[in-house]
């Protein structure tokens, strides 16, 4: 069989890799869209964590995206949220504990920020080497609308995907 020489993924073993990532459920992007939002982005978090574990369960143990990844993006969204609500209800009783909580919640909501883009870039690249994709095909997934559109754009490729046949 002829090697894919950037991933060292067969013709045969990518096919068996889009396989693999049809066991991630088929949602429409509308949905995501909509759960993300009524739940204050919490979803798009139980998207990532869910599709990631799903996701390593496909892979090699040398390709998986590193468990305390996705633990350390989940905690840091979860104090970075608490420390932006907490201090904006305690400000008039307490500023300076306020202002306290607001400076470290910045620094969390850094650690969030560089969390979640490291865990979406490593997510886009398995998928990439699952599904055996080069740039320009059809289930590629880009760097830009990884950036800008995240799990939106991760549905929306694992739906064509599913779609595909």
């Amino acid at each position: 069989m002829k090697k894919n020489s950037e991933n060292g993924l067969s013709a045969a073993s990518s096919s068996a890799g889009i396989e693999k990532i049809k066991e991630i459920e088929r949602l429409t992007t509308w949905a995501v869209f909509g759960l993300s939002m009524i739940t204050f982005g919490f979803y798009t978090f139980f998207w990532l964590f869910s599709r990631t574990k799903i996701l390593n369960q496909n892979l090699h143990e040398e390709d998986r995206i590193a468990s305390w990844i996705p633990i350390v993006g989940v905690i840091s969204f979860i104090l970075y949220f608490a420390l932006s609500i907490g201090p904006a209800l305690m400000i008039s009783s307490n500023p300076e504990l306020a202002a306290t909580l607001m400076g470290i919640g910045g620094i969390i909501g850094l650690v969030y920020i560089i969390m979640f883009l490291v865990w979406i870039f490593k997510f886009r690249s398995r998928l990439n080497l699952l599904s055996g994709s080069h740039s320009g095909e059809t289930f590629w997934l880009g760097g830009i609308l990884t950036f800008f559109a995240n799990i939106l754009y991760f549905q929306w490729k694992i739906n064509q995907i599913h779609d595909h046949g």
